[in-house]
């Protein structure tokens, strides 16, 4: 943590463009108190509370007692308990504030004890074909790549091994993303047509947490979407959007989808050992 700072950043943007093929460098800190948890809400040029919520927070090395701050976007203060954590994040810089900062992607607590053994499945429960996916294995079958822990729920209370078989992810550029989540946005607009939620989701490669995210961020622009079974419409009410507000705008969905890809990789690469210490521990 004491690398964290100026130094480092200007090495990593020695790094850049980044884009697809080469993704923005992220940081592994181990066993990082996190304290002075707060969250709060985003306001719009006439004041006005959006709907966006950004925790920030300061990290504190138990060995040296440093602190460095941090933020998260589209999370709560309820999801950052105080304690000591295992984090993935970016260093970023803060220019209101004029000062380095992390950004969260993921966190996992430090304090997991428990061992393979000691989980109630078993050390067979997971079964892992990550590397030859098959998707017609019998189930239970996990053929799409999780994102969150809370998705193998539904396969947690049968007594026959879940199968993992998902390939790797896939991941399209966030600034792609984005342009062509605002593209849609505009031609929905403009025609009047409609389209399924699952298709968009699909064509954006992009989950049920950051569809609504996206959706908040296009209502920010202009865009109101109704949704009536499973189907998406738009209309757009002109509206007079500042470069930096779009740009404000556009980074808490690029944030959003950078995480979901990050979280896929993950959930591609951990080793069903790990997988099955956590799960023996939620």
């Amino acid at each position: 943590m004491a690398d964290l700072g100026r130094d480092l950043f200007k090495a990593l943007k020695l790094l850049e463009p980044y884009g697809m093929g080469n993704p923005i460098p992220r940081l592994l800190l181990k066993n990082i108190q996190v304290e002075q948890v707060r969250d709060f809400s985003l306001k719009d040029q006439r004041g006005a509370k959006q709907r966006y919520f950004k925790v920030i927070f300061e990290v504190r090395d138990p060995a040296t007692q440093a602190t460095f701050p941090g933020h998260w976007w589209g999370h709560r203060r309820s999801e950052l308990p105080a304690g000591r954590y295992d984090m993935v994040a970016e260093l970023d810089f803060n220019a209101f504030k004029r000062r380095y900062e992390i950004r969260l992607v993921d966190i996992q607590s430090s304090q997991v004890t428990a061992t393979p053994a000691e989980v109630p499945y078993g050390n067979k429960w997971i079964v892992d074909h990550r590397d030859t996916p098959d998707p017609t294995a019998s189930p239970p079958i996990m053929a799409t790549c999780p994102t969150d822990w809370s998705d193998f729920t539904p396969h947690r209370q049968t007594a026959t091994p879940l199968t993992l078989a998902y390939a790797l992810p896939e991941s399209i550029a966030p600034e792609m993303v984005w342009q062509q989540w605002i593209g849609m946005a505009k031609y929905l607009a403009r025609t009047g047509d409609r389209k399924s939620l699952l298709d968009v989701r699909k064509k954006l490669d992009i989950g049920s947490r950051t569809f609504q995210i996206g959706l908040r961020c296009l209502k920010d622009l202009g865009f109101e979407s109704q949704i009536t079974h499973q189907h998406i419409t738009m209309t757009q009410h002109p509206r007079d959007i500042t470069p930096e507000r779009y740009e404000q705008t556009a980074r808490i969905f690029l944030a959003a989808v950078r995480e979901e890809q990050f979280r896929r990789h993950y959930f591609y690469a951990v080793s069903p050992a790990t997988m099955q210490q956590v799960l023996g521990t939620l």
